[in-house]
């Protein structure tokens, strides 16, 4: 068509989109085409394109300005958002590139497409609300960023904390915002500090511009060139002026016959003329115009340019900017959050601490006082190596949650809790498991009772299997799968969780085989100690290891409910975890440690206070008149004085007896002994 038409030049379609068909299209023909806001970096290429050129920069230059933007403002740590047409993906790919070299990075990014709708908008945008950084480039079409603003008032994004850094497309967003907002007053307070990287546009110093503005403003009465929204106006106009430059060089050189003919074989060289413009002085690279940019800030609602970006890279400010709330201080792009984690100071930390220690020296206290009377048969009924596996699993438990506070966790912290509170848990259910089998094989089956299968060290051997496996679990893990913090950001909060650096897989198949483990070993002593529910033992055993099974299972259920629950909320999730540390150690030191004590203790007490009604009853029968009798048998009265002693070791403390018959019992002991 432009062919038949006799056209020499043209001047393309806004979209790159559009304009990459129509330049192979004509170039053959030998016609010239300019373009004042196509950006796309493949028209860059002159082998495909010799006979294509704009007014204005591309976008691999655009995306450059937009990272000194970043580094004169010390931004180090950025968002993106970008369309998935050519120029999002061309600006992201050369912001990518020049991340090392302008030192930032990239926290979080996003596509988007340039036609998306508000709620694709609120969907794209929502979750760089947990975002490191809170400064936030906008890539993408003038009306998809006024939606994403739109949307951010809607998210709750509070303006004070965000920074908008927008590309071309941000000058004519900002007029568009009224027109899609449901409360245009107010979205229009979110677009104020906006920053938006916009080529050089008009010039207002240049002769070209004011000639312009004074002949536009006095066939339009009342229009004031220097203050409007439009965008690339002027680099079409600088186009068209430009096209009369090449063709009258080409006439010039070729002569006017082989132009009207497009006979010639002009290149772009011959065709471009450096010239002052009223978009500032025009010149090229290739068939690129050469850089020119300014930053517009968004300043009670008008765009007011602020600073300048020449062709050498060079900031110079000319007005001060005004971020959100009219703030001349420039935000820092770390977030202004509050710490969710509990720490060493909080007062439900110290409540929990101290707790915690009461746990951790009364059950070294009630180990110690077994230990020192693990000779009794009271405590060898209940064995004493038992005794003291269940007192390192608590010890292990209580030990946890001192490494849930502090804020920061470190790698070594974050492996660390995870073993005490796995190995502590396998440890204390293996002994109930051990105890709660002891009891069920004696009783329901007499002939295994009989074998060596019940005796304390191989059921020992046996309940040490569970911890082995959790200990390979725990240590492949560490080894194979690298645990770390990781810093998680809310709006107003930011916390850290431990989480993988490799394969999430394998780590979640050997944590929830662990944790299987753990499970199995509960429910293996629920079902036990139902089964033994009704056998009558010395001490009630069973009763208490049912309790105790109960508890725990209850506990179980219940945290874990509350932990789902408070997914994303370490505060509680401490809480929650601390107080089921407690209350299970709390439960199983009593009536694994502490009763038993208890029971001990009264028992010496019982055998103590049998021994003083005794003598007391020996006085009242005669003393001076027996001691002459026990003289000549001295030797029954040692005899009968060993039976007491034995009697306070080999006592078996069973609760049917009341503490009278155990007292008239002893007196017994002690008559009989006598002459």
């Amino acid at each position: 068509m432009s062919a038949e038409n006799g056209d020499m030049a043209l001047i393309s379609d806004f979209l790159s989109s559009n304009v990459i068909p129509s330049v192979l299209a004509v170039s053959k023909d030998h016609v010239f085409m300019c373009s004042g806001s196509a950006t796309a970096n493949d028209l860059s290429d002159n082998t495909t394109f010799p006979y294509f050129f704009r007014t204005m920069a591309p976008d691999n230059y655009g995306a450059t300005v937009a990272a000194v933007t970043l580094q004169y403002f010390n931004w180090s740590k950025v968002n993106v958002i970008s369309s998935t047409d050519a120029y999002g993906s061309s600006m992201s790919s050369k912001l990518t590139a020049l991340a090392t070299t302008f030192d930032y990075s990239i926290a979080m990014w996003a596509d988007i497409s340039p036609s998306a709708t508000l709620a694709t908008a609120r969907a794209v945008l929502e979750p760089f609300v947990n975002s490191p950084s809170r400064v936030t480039l906008l890539l993408t079409s003038p009306a998809t960023i006024a939606r994403i603003l739109i949307a951010a008032r809607q998210l709750g994004f509070n303006p004070r904390d965000w920074v908008w850094v927008a590309g071309e497309g941000g000058k004519l967003g900002r007029s568009l915002v009224p027109t899609l907002s449901d409360k245009p007053a107010v979205d229009m307070g979110y677009l104020e500090g906006l920053l938006v990287t916009y080529p050089t546009e008009e010039d207002v110093t240049s002769p070209a511009f004011i000639a312009l503005s004074n002949a536009y403003a006095a066939a339009h009465i009342g229009t004031d060139l220097r203050n409007t929204d439009s965008a690339y106006w002027f680099f079409m106009q600088t186009c068209g002026e430009a096209h009369v430059r090449g063709v009258l060089a080409l006439a010039q050189k070729f002569g006017a016959a082989a132009v009207l003919s497009r006979s010639h074989n002009a290149t772009l060289a011959d065709y471009l003329v450096p010239f002052m413009s009223s978009t500032g002085p025009v010149s090229y690279v290739g068939g690129d115009r050469s850089g020119l940019y300014k930053i517009l800030n968004v300043q009670n609602g008008t765009l007011v340019p602020v600073m300048t970006i020449d062709d050498n890279l060079i900031v110079n400010a000319s007005v001060p900017v005004l971020f959100s709330g009219g703030r001349t201080e420039v935000p820092s792009w770390r977030p202004t959050l509050t710490l969710a984690m509990v720490q060493f100071s909080d007062p439900g930390a110290i409540a929990i601490m101290s707790l915690c220690s009461l746990g951790f020296f009364s059950t070294l206290a009630a180990w110690t006082y077994l230990f020192r009377n693990r000779r009794a048969k009271l405590v060898r009924h209940h064995g004493f190596p038992f005794l003291s596996m269940v007192t390192v699993g608590l010890i292990l438990l209580l030990l946890a949650p001192f490494l849930w506070i502090g804020g920061v966790p470190t790698r070594a912290m974050c492996k660390t809790s995870n073993w005490l509170v796995t190995l502590g848990t396998c440890t204390v259910l293996s002994t109930l498991v051990a105890r709660a089998y002891r009891i069920f094989s004696i009783f329901d089956n007499r002939v295994l009772a009989k074998s060596r299968s019940t005796r304390t060290r191989v059921i020992l051997l046996r309940m040490l299997i569970a911890p082995a496996i959790q200990v390979m679990l725990l240590g492949a893990d560490g080894i194979l799968v690298p645990t770390a913090p990781v810093m998680t950001v809310t709006r107003s909060t930011y916390f850290y969780t431990c989480q993988t650096g490799g394969d999430e897989t394998l780590h979640n198949a050997l944590i929830y085989t662990s944790g299987s483990v753990n499970i199995i070993l509960v429910f293996t002593t629920a079902y036990l100690s139902f089964r033994t529910r009704k056998i009558h033992t010395a001490y009630q055993e069973t009763a208490y290891l049912s309790l105790t099974t109960q508890h725990l299972v209850f506990i179980l259920i219940l945290s874990g409910a509350l932990l789902i629950l408070f997914i994303g909320n370490p505060v509680a999730a401490y809480y929650v975890q601390s107080v089921a540390v407690l209350w299970g150690s709390a439960m199983v030191s009593y009536t694994m440690l502490w009763r038993i004590v208890h029971a001990h203790r009264r028992e010496t007490a019982a055998v103590d206070q049998s021994m003083a009604m005794s003598q007391h009853d020996w006085g009242d029968h005669g003393v001076s008149a027996a001691v002459g009798a026990h003289s000549a048998t001295g030797a029954g009265n040692g005899e009968a004085r060993r039976t007491v002693e034995r009697g306070r070791v080999d006592y078996d403390g069973r609760e049917a007896a009341s503490w009278e018959k155990g007292v008239l019992a002893r007196s017994c002991v002690f008559w009989t002994a006598g002459p």
